[in-house]
């Protein structure tokens, strides 16, 4: 699995520089079925907690989602033994996390790369890196989203951030710091284009 991450330049390009016999792509479209892409990978999942867990077995996963509202009634949970690196583009699509409370993107992986996706109303919070070492994220939007701290992103010690043209409004910290984002001591932060819009917290940083 190491030899596969460091052979690709996955960060930049997943699809074109790893090959295809090391990549799982799958994909999420609101017509689609999960029984039927369980048997056969080419066709659409339903849901994404459905997509990754068809893709438990490969070290580099990939997963689309079809532009509209794709509404959660629990946590992604997604914990694989062997995925090192993760891609999920959203075409902006957006996920309401309203009925989840805790949060609503429990992924572990070394690489998690969240491209073109709102998330929205996550009452218990969207993302903590605990078990995520690099977190790309690009044109992507967070609104309405609450936690005790880091409403749309929680990042753990020593974690590194890439944030760009990417919009976190209405975010709110009730109890600790990170209004939108919360950014631990050792951990690293590039930040640009991106826009904060009414995001507050009981501590520092709104």
């Amino acid at each position: 699995e190491g030899t596969v991450h460091e052979d690709c330049d996955c960060v930049n390009d997943m699809r074109t520089s790893c090959p295809s016999s090391v990549l799982e792509a799958t994909s999420v479209s609101t017509g689609g079925d999960d029984t039927a892409c369980a048997a056969d990978s080419s066709s659409a999942c339903a849901t994404v907690q459905q997509a990754l867990d068809i893709s438990s077995e490969s070290a580099l996963a990939e997963v689309t989602i079809e532009a509209g509202t794709h509404t959660l009634a629990s946590a992604i949970v997604w914990m694989p033994s062997s995925t090192v690196f993760l891609k999920i583009v959203g075409n902006g699509a957006t996920i309401d996390c309203a009925a989840v409370v805790s949060r609503c993107l429990q992924i572990e992986v070394t690489t998690l790369q969240l491209v073109n996706l709102t998330f929205s109303r996550a009452s218990g919070g969207v993302l903590d890196l605990t078990s995520i070492s690099t977190l790309v994220v690009a044109g992507c939007a967070f609104s309405a989203c609450t936690a005790d701290e880091g409403a749309a992103i929680l990042s753990n010690d020593g974690a590194s951030l890439s944030i760009s043209a990417t919009s976190f409004t209405n975010c709110r910290a009730s109890a600790g710091s990170g209004g939108a984002i919360s950014v631990a001591t050792g951990s690293t932060m590039t930040l640009t284009t991106s826009v904060f819009d009414n995001c507050t917290a009981a501590g520092s940083g709104g």
